[in-house]
């Protein structure tokens, strides 16, 4: 067991918080009375992509390929 040297000090009352003073609001800019002009944007050139459907279809083909497997094993047990 580690011994303490000192003997203990009475506890002592903490200072009492001070309130922080109110924060000043800063002055607010008058909104100009112009409207800013909208620009339109530029279309994006087409560049000839397309998506395909061959990915769906070869899944669907191993899956269809994989229950007819199962099922012709099955059977042959």
């Amino acid at each position: 067991m580690i011994s303490n040297p000192r003997p203990p000090t009475p506890p002592t009352t903490p200072p009492t918080p001070v309130t922080p003073p109110t924060p000043v609001t800063p002055p607010t800019t008058p909104t100009p009375d112009t409207e800013v002009p909208v620009v339109p944007q530029a279309e994006l050139p087409q560049t000839g992509e397309h998506t395909s459907n061959a990915g769906f279809i070869g899944l669907l083909s191993m899956i269809f390929a994989a229950f007819v497997g199962f099922f012709k094993r099955r059977k042959e047990d």
